[in-house]
Protein backbone atom coordinates (compact mmCIF):
# COMPACT_ATOMS: atom_id res chain seq x y z
CA UNK A 1 0.00 0.00 0.00
CA UNK A 2 1.34 3.29 -1.07
CA UNK A 3 1.14 5.59 1.60
CA UNK A 4 1.29 9.70 1.27
CA UNK A 5 4.93 10.18 1.03
CA UNK A 6 5.03 7.66 -2.07
CA UNK A 7 2.72 10.20 -3.97
CA UNK A 8 5.61 12.94 -3.44
CA UNK A 9 7.93 10.75 -5.12
CA UNK A 10 5.16 8.71 -7.54
CA UNK A 11 7.00 11.08 -10.66
CA UNK A 12 9.72 8.34 -10.06
CA UNK A 13 7.75 5.38 -9.66
CA UNK A 14 10.77 3.68 -7.84
CA UNK A 15 10.31 0.37 -5.68
CA UNK A 16 12.40 2.12 -2.93
CA UNK A 17 11.62 3.93 0.32
CA UNK A 18 10.95 7.62 -0.89
CA UNK A 19 13.03 8.14 2.65
CA UNK A 20 16.13 8.11 1.07
CA UNK A 21 15.30 10.97 -1.20
CA UNK A 22 13.84 12.99 1.34
CA UNK A 23 17.04 12.59 3.68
Amino acid sequence: IPSAKDSEVGSIKLPIPPGWLRK
